[in-house]
């Protein structure tokens, strides 16, 4: 029997974004797929983006969330009826063949997988580039960070009734996503990372994610500070003092960052230690050529 794939896409007056999203899901070359649209009662055109969309294929449900893009994507779970539910924001799309090459690859071989994108965003491209997981995920996600975007993601349905979607604590918006990898991971779940680029990331000022606060990632990290060898959570401690000082330096405060990388280039490892070096040594030489300045 073939398999059926749940696309779950969280809206809040993102209905400027919203059309090419859902145009993205409906055009995929994979027919047996369920959309379910979770609104928070957006005060946009986004009811009317949907509504062009004549498919039977199509739910637009109005929800509540509190705020909670979590309680959004837990609603759109609990109408899901497909084997594999794959999520996708509002203001992110895919590209044609992306759920037919995933599942593909997934059937058989894990119960998690993700993808790279392409991000966008004033009139630049990068990709963000995820990177696979080892043996022992927990350790790899702890360790080095989260190399999973949400709009990747796709995971059989069973696995997220079991663990009960994602974790709704206040405690954990813009880190939710990286706490139900971590569940996953500690159940023994199997990961596969797609080294292929299948969707594009819109990088814009309403766009969030776990850096956004890193000490909700520490918080996160330590509560399974039990499971984790020493050496590992030292490592976590490193990206996140990482994360931390990208943040300190998008907000001015570069004294402060300064003192991130430093903890940063310390404690964690691979690239995590080399960004930290050399986002470190670019603060230095900035602080020395304004010291300059300010001595002529």
């Amino acid at each position: 029997m073939k398999s059926t794939i749940s696309v779950v896409i969280p809206n809040y007056n993102y209905g400027v974004f919203l059309r090419q999203a859902l145009n993205s899901v409906l055009k995929q070359d994979f027919e047996a797929l369920q959309v379910v649209i979770v609104d928070n009662f957006s005060t946009d055109n986004s009811r009317q983006v949907v509504s062009e969309f004549k498919s039977g294929r199509v739910s637009f449900v109005e929800f509540d969330n509190n705020g909670s893009i979590a309680s959004a994507r837990n609603k759109g779970l609990s109408l899901a009826t497909g084997d594999y539910v794959a999520f996708l924001d509002a203001d992110d799309y895919w590209y044609n063949s992306k759920l037919r090459v995933q599942l593909k690859a997934m059937e058989g071989q894990a119960d998690i997988s993700y993808h790279n994108l392409r991000l966008q965003g004033k009139g630049k491209f990068r990709r963000f580039r995820g990177w696979s997981l080892g043996s022992e995920p927990l350790l790899d996600l702890a360790s080095g960070g989260n190399p999973i975007a949400t709009s990747s993601v796709m995971v059989k349905r069973s696995a997220l009734l079991e663990v009960g979607g994602f974790p709704e604590d206040r405690d954990l918006v813009s880190a939710e996503d990286y706490a139900l990898w971590l569940k996953l991971a500690d159940l023994g779940y199997k990961f596969l990372h797609i080294n292929k680029t299948l969707g594009v990331y819109l990088v814009h000022s309403g766009a969030s994610s776990a850096n956004d606060n890193p000490a909700k990632a520490k918080a996160l990290l330590h509560s399974y500070a039990s499971k984790l060898p020493a050496d590992v959570l030292m490592k976590a401690d490193g990206f996140v003092a990482y994360a931390k000082g990208v943040r300190q330096v998008n907000l001015g405060d570069f004294d402060l960052a300064k003192e991130s990388f430093l903890e940063s280039v310390k404690f964690s490892v691979g690239r995590f230690r080399w960004r930290a070096a050399a986002r470190l040594l670019q603060l230095l030489v900035l602080g020395w050529t304004r010291g300059g300045k300010s001595s002529e």
